[in-house]
Formats: C-alpha cells, sequence, structure tokens
C-alpha cells in the first residue's frame, strides 16, 4: 500500500490525536425516517402469512439484551441470539427450517460446552436449564404456538435471510432482513425530507431520461469545487425495496463517520482485521453528501466494492428515483482530502462494478427494466480522468438506469417474470438484446 511501518504508527497515532482533539466529533441523530417497515435497531419483525392464519415474529437481540437474558458474552464469540415466535392457527403442522436463517447456527449443546469451563457450576446450571427450555423447537403444532431461542453466527447478519416455513402441503419462502441492532448506520430518507413540496417532480420513463441528462456527470467536494468518483448509478424504487434487494446480494450498511468507527477503521487498515462496516467518505450531489451507503468487503479494509445513493427530487409514476456512485475499492492510500488522512484507492475501470451491480440486483428477481443514458464523454486508460483524491479511472461514458419491483415479503409461487430492456442509449455489447429472462 506504499507506506512503512514507522509511517503506519504516525498515520496511527495523528488519526487518534486528531479525533481525540475534537476536531471531528459524532454527528447528531439521523433526522431521517424510513419510508416503509425496514427493521432496525432492536425492532420485532413481523411476517404475517397464509391468509393471516400464520404469523411469524423475529427479534435479532442486541449485545446488551444478549447479556441480560444470558449472563454472559456471546457476542465475543461472534454468535448472536433470534427470539422466533411462530402462532399457527392453520389446520395442519409447520415446520420452521433453521438453517434457511443461517446454515451454520449454533445447537444448545455446542454453546454450552465452550462455556463450561467459564462459569461457577451454579452460573451453568442456571444457564443451561434457561437454553435447553427456552429453545425453539419444531413443529409448530396446528392451532398452537412455539417460541424460543434460535442462535446464529454474527457473520450472518446484515443481510436478508430467506426463511422457509414447510408445511404439508408447501412451503413460504419469507425475506428476513437480520439487521445489527446496535450499527449506527444510514438510513433511507423521504423526499419531504429533503425538498419543498413544489421541486418534487413526477414523470413517466421517457420523461426520467431527460431529467437525468441534466444531472452532474460526478460527484463533488463539500464546496462543488472539485469533482469526485462519476455517478455512473441510478435506481428507481421505493426505500424498502431498495434496501432489500441491496441486501439480499450482500451489500452491507456501513458506519457513519465517529470517533469509534475511526479508531477501527485505522486499526483494520495497519493490523488486518476485517471491518465489514468501515465507513465510507463524503461526497456531495445536490450539495448535501450521500444519503446511502452500502459496501461489500472483502478479508479486510484495503479492498471492498462500495455504493453511495442520493434522493432525487424526482419519481416516476410515484416511484422514488436514487441516483449513486459504484466503484470498487482495491487498496489504501493517505490524502488530505480526508478527515481521516487516508482513503481508498479506486479500481480505474469504473464500468466493470457498475456492470457487476446490473448483475448482482438480477439475481434477486426484483429487476424488472434496465437502460442506459449518457452522462460524460468516455475516456480510456491512456487518457483516464482523475477522482478527487487523484485516483485515475476510465469509462465508457454510460449510467445504468435499474428499476426495482416489490421485494415481495413472502413467496408462495413464483409469477413468470421477464426483463425489458430499455432502447435507449448505445448499451454496452454484453447487453443488447430487448429482453431476457431473469435470472434464477
Amino acid at each position: 500500500m506504499g507506506t512503512g511501518a514507522g509511517t503506519g504508527k504516525y498515520f496511527y497515532l495523528l488519526t487518534l490525536l486528531f479525533f481525540l482533539s475534537g476536531c471531528a466529533s459524532r454527528p447528531a441523530d439521523d433526522v431521517f425516517d424510513t419510508v416503509d417497515p425496514v427493521p432496525h435497531a432492536q425492532d420485532p419483525i413481523v411476517r404475517v402469512l397464509a391468509d393471516g392464519k400464520l404469523r411469524l415474529t423475529l427479534q435479532v437481540l442486541g449485545k446488551e439484551e444478549m447479556r441480560r437474558q444470558f449472563g454472559v458474552d456471546l457476542t465475543s464469540r461472534r454468535i448472536r441470539g433470534l427470539w422466533i415466535e411462530v402462532d399457527n392457527q392453520t389446520d395442519r403442522p409447520w415446520w420452521l427450517l433453521r438453517s434457511s436463517l443461517d446454515w451454520d447456527y449454533y445447537p444448545v449443546s455446542e454453546i454450552l460446552y465452550s462455556l463450561q469451563k467459564e462459569l461457577s457450576p451454579d452460573r451453568f446450571a442456571i444457564l443451561s436449564e434457561k437454553l435447553r427450555s427456552r429453545r425453539f423447537r419444531n413443529p409448530i403444532p396446528a392451532h398452537g404456538k412455539t417460541a424460543g431461542y434460535l442462535f446464529i453466527s454474527a457473520n450472518h447478519l446484515n443481510r436478508v435471510a430467506q426463511l422457509v416455513l414447510r408445511g404439508v402441503d408447501g412451503a413460504w419462502r419469507v425475506p428476513i432482513y437480520l439487521p445489527v441492532p446496535e450499527l449506527q448506520g444510514y438510513r433511507l430518507p423521504k423526499a419531504a425530507d429533503l425538498y419543498p413540496p413544489e421541486a418534487i417532480v413526477d414523470t413517466d420513463v421517457e420523461g426520467l431520461r431527460e431529467l437525468l441528462k441534466q444531472l452532474p456527470c460526478c460527484t463533488t467536494n463539500a464546496t462543488g469545487t472539485k469533482q469526485g468518483d462519476p455517478l455512473n448509478l441510478v435506481l428507481v424504487g421505493k426505500a424498502s425495496d431498495v434496501h432489500y434487494a441491496l441486501a439480499r446480494r450482500s451489500w452491507h450498511s456501513v458506519e457513519k463517520n465517529y470517533l469509534q468507527s475511526a479508531e477501527k477503521t485505522v486499526k483494520s487498515f495497519l493490523f488486518g482485521d476485517r471491518y465489514r462496516y468501515s465507513p465510507v467518505s463524503p461526497l456531495y450531489v445536490f450539495g448535501r453528501k450521500q444519503d446511502y451507503a452500502l459496501q461489500k468487503a472483502r478479508s479486510n479494509i484495503s479492498r471492498r466494492n462500495h455504493l453511495r445513493l442520493w434522493l432525487t427530487p424526482w419519481t416516476v409514476e410515484g416511484v422514488p428515483v436514487w441516483v449513486g456512485q459504484v466503484s470498487r475499492d482495491i487498496g489504501v492510500h493517505m490524502t488530505s482530502e480526508s478527515p481521516i488522512f487516508f482513503t481508498h484507492k479506486i479500481d480505474p475501470d469504473v464500468d466493470e462494478d457498475r456492470n457487476y451491480l446490473i448483475e448482482d440486483l438480477i439475481l434477486t428477481e426484483q429487476v424488472t427494466r434496465v437502460g442506459y443514458v449518457s452522462d460524460r464523454e468516455e475516456s480510456s486508460a491512456e487518457r483516464p480522468r482523475g477522482n478527487l483524491t487523484g485516483d485515475p479511472y476510465y469509462t465508457d461514458g454510460l449510467r445504468v438506469v435499474i428499476f426495482l419491483g416489490s421485494h415481495k415479503k413472502a413467496v408462495f409461487l413464483q409469477s413468470e417474470d421477464r426483463l425489458q430492456f430499455l432502447d435507449w442509449d448505445h448499451s454496452p455489447k454484453a447487453y443488447n438484446s430487448r429482453h431476457f429472462d431473469v435470472l434464477r
């Protein structure tokens, strides 16, 4: 990464001094509310199925709740507890397929074995009785209720699990977002919180194409005097549909920039630890920094896919329009442009991650239409453009527009959906047919 051990130590101390001196304080609470019932924190997740005769309630326990319930810190072992209740008022029994939530879930006996040397005999006996008596047990009897704990890997939080309830006559596949309760990440905003009513414009698909031509080519710094990474992405979808589509493909929330996250970021950079929720630096569109940010992390902080989204004042037949920037980080370098003195180096082939996102979202079965609009002149590897921190990049000059349908909170039978390609501006050769089947 171009920094020696001495530079790294100096950088680490300098960064900590910067934050401890009060130059960067923890931001105020988020002012945005979610538009749709996207669960976060410790809110219970409720799904009602089978004409109201099956009711599923699931809650992810936070760290403090885990300590209160069990008297031990299971989160230090990367174990997270779920409380699940299924109320079955149908005439047949059902089974909750636990491995659909986590194929690597922890049986109670394994947890107890790992704790037997840490706890006194009395505490161990109390915990053993509690876990064994309150674990979730199948089946859920007809006209009955079953409730209890299930323990999963903490690595499998912050994603959408396809929970499966199996009965005699069929199965319900229920998308469930499993949050990290204590994660201080972004929330999807409402347009009314960002724009006056007269600024919000509703249009049709062709009208959107014309509006998108008004967008600048790139993000900027806070003052708008320097160009950042290219705006190469547009999503058309309700807040919950955007959230679920990305979470289904393991795009993780990132923490906002504050003291603790900065310390974890620096340590991850210096010591090679994995920090799945590392913040992204602020970039600006519409005069404000990103409204939403997500990432897919590799084994360490230096390499990840990441994207930023901004809510526009536009809707397409009542559905919100989001503009964004997606790119791939391949390294880390020091810079004066970042409040923590370093930033990621992006892959110069920014179109690769744009195309990666298209294919990734198609796998969710939520994509209904895809099109491209020209947003700037092409650039080449021989004559690249540069972003805010001097990283070179090249592009074919196209911005992808992806329409997202409903995330279908519960699905019993799948329809034969087809994906429409909008014949707008010239498209990459890999996507040159008018219609093709949704990948399954």
